[in-house]
């Protein structure tokens, strides 16, 4: 039987197929990875806040803190400071919170809990080693998060992951590279409001390595956007982080990073 003119033409380009899919676009590439047309590529954006920023360099979140990572998976305890974020009976504030990170094989999992005020919910029969996104998905009349959400190790003694009020979703720039992918950096971006000198580094580590700086710069009030011509490659398990310090303190820092991951 004769090729199809679809196989006709991969053959002439020499086009590798990835999932059945050629390697070829009339589109920009990434706009199909986006889309979801590339085969086992997914797009990753990553954002995060700290409105607290002190001398000694720490990541961009929520917590304004250093961040302390799990050794093993565990099932995590949520809650918020406010009674209203709850779902039974149904408050005004969160009601359902999908929790999004990595299991003990560092392969991706995630799980919804009823928010119950603040008493801790567990992400019963699923544990997490590394947590990278929290979400409210249904809310009461107020539309938000009343209180401030906190994802906590199982004992509830290391904060994980926070939403702060009114939010609705994390705000961290920090992520690890999934079991079997590889992450493609395409761009890093930082901006500071608080008109100080501030240091904004990249950190990398891989699996059983050291957190290493990837990249270095200042901003002074402020915003830098850092285009990749070529991309930056971190392989998978590799834990990756934006950090900043500021010379006095009170720093006020948004940041990010955006790419895309494949098998």
């Amino acid at each position: 039987m004769p090729d199809t003119l679809q196989d006709i033409m991969y053959d002439y380009f020499d086009t590798e197929k990835v999932g059945g899919k050629p390697r070829f676009s009339s589109t920009p590439y990434l706009y199909d990875v986006a889309e979801g047309n590339v085969a086992e590529h997914y797009a990753l954006h990553k954002f995060g806040r700290n409105a607290a920023v002190g001398s000694t360099a720490e990541p961009i979140w929520t917590a304004s803190t250093a961040y302390s990572y799990l050794s093993s998976a565990e099932v995590l305890q949520v809650s918020s400071n406010n009674t209203a974020d709850d779902g039974s009976p149904a408050g005004t504030g969160a009601q359902t919170v999908v929790i999004s990170g990595l299991d003990g094989n560092y392969d991706e999992v995630s799980a919804t809990v009823t928010m119950d005020g603040t008493s801790t919910v567990a992400t019963t029969g699923t544990s997490f080693l590394r947590v990278f996104r929290a979400y409210v998905a249904t809310a009461g009349s107020g539309g938000a998060n009343a209180g401030v959400i906190s994802i906590r190790n199982n004992a509830n003694a290391v904060t994980l992951a926070q939403i702060a009020v009114g939010r609705n979703q994390t705000e961290m720039a920090m992520w690890t590279v999934p079991a079997g992918h590889d992450f493609f950096m395409i761009k890093l971006w930082a901006s500071e409001s608080a008109s100080q000198a501030t240091q904004i580094t990249l950190w990398a580590r891989p699996l059983g390595g050291v957190f290493q700086n990837k990249m270095t710069f200042v901003l002074n009030g402020s915003v830098l956007m850092r285009d990749f011509f070529l991309p930056l490659k971190f392989i998978e398990k590799t834990d990756i982080e934006v950090r900043a310090s500021t010379a006095v303190g009170s720093g006020n820092v948004a940041a990010g990073f955006d790419g895309w991951y494949e098998t």
